[in-house]
């Protein structure tokens, strides 16, 4: 279950980690990049593919599902003949419209989580790799500190 929270929340990390694709990567670094997007650009394609193609059996199943809920006799002691009209037929499709829409909906979202989990791992040894290349700058700028007096033993960050 995805909340409209989340999915922006994933869609703005994506978004970012695109942004920093193009200008932190190496060339090996960047064809994995290009390789997960490619990836997931598929398999988002072939889920569309699927949802719009079997749109009609899902639908019908939902909608089944939901009359036999509405037929199954409910335990709430009060008699039939007072209780409500549990069979309104565009009330029943319209909730089977929204389950298949939200089941299509969670099935793109475990894509775009897939997607953002192996993004973010290329993301994380760019930052070690450049980590790793900026630590002799920082410490030779650390050892060769030029400053007199008592300047000299405060830290600068």
């Amino acid at each position: 279950m995805s909340s409209l929270a989340e999915e922006v929340r994933r869609t703005f990390e994506l978004a970012s980690l695109r942004q920093e694709a193009s200008a932190r990567y190496t060339a090996d670094e960047w064809q994995s990049y290009q390789e997960i997007r490619r990836d997931h650009a598929v398999a988002r394609r072939d889920l569309e593919q699927a949802y719009e193609r079997d749109y009609p059996a899902r639908f019908a199943k939902a909608r089944q599902k939901l009359i036999d809920e509405a037929g199954s006799k409910p335990l709430d002691f009060i008699p039939r003949w007072l209780g409500r009209d549990r069979f309104d037929k565009s009330a029943i499709d319209r909730q089977a419209r929204m389950a298949v829409l939200k089941a299509h909906r969670d099935d793109v979202a475990v894509i775009d989580k897939s997607e953002l989990n192996a993004l973010g791992e290329i993301k994380r040894t760019a930052e070690e790799r450049q980590a790793l290349h900026q630590k002799p700058t920082r410490d030779f700028q650390e050892a060769t500190d030029r400053r007199n007096g008592p300047d000299r033993r405060i830290r600068q960050r």
